[in-house]
């Protein structure tokens, strides 16, 4: 049986809540895997919790006992997740409740100020989750099979149940799911599974300079060839369009962008908070380009010049620098 055979396929079943004995996460930044905890002795079903990850190609998501009021304004809900989990349980993904509450979905082409703009609609009132690794995992996914009608309805369709777990599960309020950058690659499942998509950008420039600073190991030209296809599975959507020199600017506004309306007046102020005590804003995310060295801005420049998809910008109203060229959105501050 293939790999597309097995995720069309699936055969997930519900397993036994266990303790976790032991946990064997060696890399911070990987994406969540039930292998990362041991499994002990039996424990007590999970009766609502969390997904911590997901297994597309078995149709099997790793539950664990951190509720999602606990992951609510964490910067990233993977990491609290994989140092509080306590039980870990296994279930097909199918039979996760499926909801119609409204999502919004955030997405964005990384060091952009996501985490800022999370904490921003959190004072705004929303249920932020951010980074749910079940969703980052359908990115590759629909990267290997772009084209694959079947496969996307499949990842449609595991996307509404993830989705549906979260909405059933988490507390009242304006809810956003805020992914990592590699659930872009994925835009067109997770959107088709009932969520509205605001895309969060920023100057190529910048962007490529911030990289180099914080991932200076990581391959440049992948990286750019992940943000080039996620941005043509966004292209599709018609988001609204946020860039990062706009949420610096004027943090009320681009929440209400976000959301779809107004920031109430005793909401506004805990807003524009959250750039004074933002450990990001107008430091590393912020800082000039000049930290880095040309030749990095360069070889950057050359990459993108390769893989960037004029239609593609073209549809999301972007210029060649992944700046806005004109004013989108839904909302009104």
């Amino acid at each position: 049986m293939t790999d597309r055979d097995r995720l069309l396929a699936p055969q997930g079943t519900d397993g036994p809540a266990r303790h976790i004995a032991g946990r064997r996460r060696d890399d911070a930044r990987a994406f969540a895997s039930a292998g990362d905890f041991w499994p002990g002795d039996p424990a007590p079903d999970i009766g609502g919790g969390s997904v911590y990850s997901l297994d597309a190609a078995s149709g099997t998501a790793t539950l664990c006992d951190v509720g999602y009021d606990a992951l609510t304004g964490a910067a990233f809900a993977y990491a609290e997740q994989a140092e509080r989990a306590r039980i870990m349980q296994s279930r097909a993904v199918d039979t996760l409740p499926l909801s119609d509450r409204p999502v919004i979905g955030l997405f964005s082409i990384g060091r952009c100020g996501s985490t800022l703009l999370g904490r921003v609609l959190s004072a705004a009132g929303a249920t932020v989750l951010s980074e749910l690794d079940a969703f980052t995992a359908l990115g590759p996914l629909s990267r290997r099979w772009p084209g694959d009608a079947q496969v996307q309805d499949r990842l449609t369709a595991i996307a509404a149940h993830v989705k549906g777990h979260a909405a059933t599960h988490a507390p009242e309020g304006p809810l956003v799911l805020k992914f990592r950058s590699q659930s872009m690659q994925a835009a067109r499942a997770i959107c088709g599974a009932g969520v509205t998509p605001v895309l969060l950008t920023r100057a190529f420039p910048d962007w490529a300079a911030s990289n180099a600073r914080h991932f200076p190991d990581d391959p440049l030209d992948g990286r750019i060839d992940a943000m080039a296809h996620g941005l043509s599975e966004m292209a599709d959507l018609s988001p609204s369009i946020l860039d990062y020199r706009a949420l610096l600017a004027d943090p009320v506004a681009a929440a209400a962008l976000c959301l779809g309306h107004p920031v109430p007046p005793e909401r506004q102020g805990k807003v524009r908070a959250c750039l004074d005590r933002d450990s990001q804003a107008g430091t590393a995310l912020a800082a000039s380009r000049a930290t880095t060295g040309p030749e990095h801005l360069s070889r950057a420049k050359r990459a993108w010049s390769r893989h960037r998809r004029a239609d593609s910008l073209s549809a999301l109203g972007l210029g060649a620098d992944l700046l806005p060229l004109r004013t989108q959105g839904r909302g009104a501050a």
